[in-house]
């Protein structure tokens, strides 16, 4: 009987944790890449593993045109931090300025995957002198997401640090006419704050139109916002220690229609952005009501793929971010489902 009991709390307790935690933890390995005159260095770091040692025999890295196996007797370890090098391949590994790193366990398992070289979402571009690629993760809310970053003074054989790892963005917003214009907020990133509401992370112009955002090393889309005035998203690369000046111009709108309560009060699913996209996307849904919710991903065959999420939500907006790092280019379909209705939409995945 004791063992009936203790069986069903199991089954109690999994199912809890599913719905509480129903983000999955990824696991990641590539901590930090750099590329100097003596070469290539990788420092893998394996994070959120169950295993107390790993393995690499039998193991390997390919780029977009070249393959190489670890030499064997080489362990990964959560408490320390692992450089290899051309030493520690069993063949030399052609790595190019525009490239993907890719690890793999045995049977051709993708473990972790680096891109670098074109800035753009999610990607990096090809660490200068001096410089390397770090993994930064954080949380927000349930979901659990990455960044990898440039920074200026790389700590390979370490753990990774925040130091000359940020850049400045300055700039004047005026209007057509060259007068500045006050009290415009650069948005230039979200966050998430109980109970599960998605807020703005912005600065403002000053009286002379000015504006200044400190931010890590990260290829960045900026959203300009002010009554009565429009003007497109910018996107751009950081560079640590740097500043980068844009000089933007925004242009009177005619009218604005007010959000009322009743337009906000149906479900809603945005578009995915970026789309296309290369690794990961985002995309916001509303919900009028407490739903059960399913956030599922599908194929262009209708079949599915992958499931984000599936458990209890309250009335509120929320931000999904899709990491479709294990999948091969092409057209798919994300879907929002609850007990009452179901919205989909379609995104393009670009390797």
């Amino acid at each position: 009987m004791k063992k009936v009991v203790l069986i069903l709390c199991l089954i109690i307790l999994i199912n809890i944790l599913t719905n509480v935690f129903s983000n999955p933890i990824v696991s990641y390995f590539i901590n930090e890449f750099t590329i100097d005159k003596t070469g290539w260095r990788l420092e893998l770091h394996p994070i959120n593993i169950f295993d107390d040692s790993l393995s690499l025999d039998n193991c390997y890295l390919t780029t977009k045109m070249d393959t190489a196996y670890f030499i064997n007797g080489i362990y990964l370890k959560s408490d320390r931090y692992t450089i290899i090098t051309k030493t520690e391949l069993q063949s030399q590994l052609f790595i190019d300025f525009i490239d993907t790193l890719t690890i793999y366990f045995n049977e051709n398992h993708f473990a972790d995957r680096l891109y670098f070289g074109i800035p753009d979402f999610d990607i990096p571009p090809t660490p200068k002198k001096g410089q390397s690629i770090c993994l930064g993760i954080y949380y927000n809310g349930p979901w659990q997401n990455h960044r990898h970053y440039l920074d200026n003074t790389p700590t390979i054989g370490i753990e990774n640090d925040t130091l000359n790892a940020k850049g400045y963005i300055d700039g004047f917003i005026k209007d057509s006419l060259n007068n500045p214009i006050e009290s415009v907020k650069i948005i230039y990133d979200y966050t998430e704050s109980p109970p599960n509401i998605i807020q703005p992370v912005y600065v403002e112009t000053n009286s002379s139109g000015y504006f200044s955002l400190y931010d890590f090393s990260i290829y960045k889309r900026l959203e300009f916002q002010k009554e009565g005035y429009n003007a497109p998203d910018t996107l751009l690369q950081i560079w640590p220690d740097s500043t980068i000046t844009i000089n933007i111009q925004m242009h009177s709108v005619v009218g604005i229609t007010e959000i009322t309560p009743s337009t906000i009060s149906s479900f809603t699913l945005t578009q995915n952005f970026p789309n296309p996209f290369n690794s990961s996307t985002t995309f916001i849904y509303f919900l009028p009501g407490n739903e059960q919710v399913e956030i599922n991903i599908y194929d262009e065959k209708g079949e599915l793929i992958q499931k984000l999420f599936n458990g209890y939500q309250p009335k509120g907006e929320y931000k999904v971010n899709w990491n479709a790092d294990n999948l091969a280019s092409g057209i798919y379909f994300y879907e929002l489902k609850t007990s009452s209705m179901k919205i989909s939409k379609k995104c393009l995945l670009l390797k």
